[in-house]
């Protein structure tokens, strides 16, 4: 008989919590996750499951949503169950998110929620930055902790993983082509290794991927959640999400105001966020 897969995720999410919760609806979700409100009689709960998806996904949103919840930027997660892989956090209601804000026709509106968005971004990186080396551990001890338990993401080597695979089969294939290498790749690729300047980062920031509430945005999607540059989260201002399903040009000054709200926020822990050519120090000449 096939196992229904949301009855599982209840049951384990019950055992995890310690009291028995009851199915409020679906939320939504991807092909990779599926997402539910929950009860306990009490109170709400938002539950997410990976039956779909990477053992890896759920390993590092554990580690990304546990480290961002506590700093007031994502739910806070309160348990965690290996089989079925879930999470259980709290429950935030209902709010627009960014991309809602994007889509519609007050253009005020959707500024304020850009520069919201950027301020929590920043937030989570000046923040997460001195214990970066802490949070790097950790995702590598919850990665080893599913391993060859299923499926697992290419992505999970990380964003600095895929660009030096790139990097060196742009050289590889300039090589044989007999043509110059693209120029300053390599210096990219070094530029945004340095672990001096890293920090916790979702990596998935879609403008999806967040509510908007009366005290500021949350941050919600950390399946594949890593530490590593922040001009990777930043660079979204610039090319606007270029992996989401929602990618258009931000009119320049919107782009610009909230590129000024991130490196407010995100210069209180790396100072060096604050550079007023940020994007341009970090991918063509980083600091010292």
């Amino acid at each position: 008989m096939a196992v229904d897969p949301v009855a599982a995720s209840l049951a384990a999410a019950s055992a995890a919590l310690g009291r028995p919760v009851h199915d409020l609806g679906g939320l939504g979700g991807s092909d990779r996750s599926n997402v539910h409100r929950v009860t306990d009689g009490a109170d709400t709960y938002v539950v997410k499951g990976y039956g779909g998806g990477s053992v890896a996904s759920w390993a590092r949103e554990s580690v990304g949503l546990g480290v961002a919840g506590e700093l007031g930027v994502a739910p806070r997660l309160l348990a965690t169950a290996p089989d079925p892989p879930l999470v259980v956090m709290e429950d935030l209601g209902s709010a627009p998110d960014v991309a809602q804000h994007l889509l519609a026709d007050d253009p005020r509106a959707a500024d304020d929620a850009l520069v919201a968005w950027a301020r929590t971004l920043g937030l989570l990186h000046a923040r997460t930055h001195a214990d970066r080396e802490a949070t790097r551990r950790a995702f590598s001890r919850a990665e080893a902790s599913v391993a060859g338990r299923g499926p697992t993401d290419r992505f999970t080597l990380g964003v600095q993983g895929s660009l030096d695979d790139a990097n060196r089969g742009w050289a590889t294939n300039a090589e044989e082509l007999a043509i110059p290498d693209p120029p300053d790749v390599g210096v990219l690729a070094e530029s945004l290794a340095d672990p001096d300047h890293h920090a916790l980062s979702p990596s998935d920031t879609c403008p999806d991927n967040n509510m908007l509430l009366a005290d500021g945005c949350r941050l919600i999607d950390f399946e594949w959640a890593e530490v590593r540059h922040p001009a990777w989260d930043a660079a979204y201002l610039s090319v606007p999400w270029p992996t989401c399903w929602c990618s258009w040009r931000i009119p320049d000054d919107s782009a610009d105001r909230a590129m000024d709200a991130y490196r407010e926020e995100a210069a209180r822990g790396i100072p060096y966020v604050g550079a007023d050519a940020f994007l341009d120090d970090v991918f063509v000449d980083p600091p010292g």
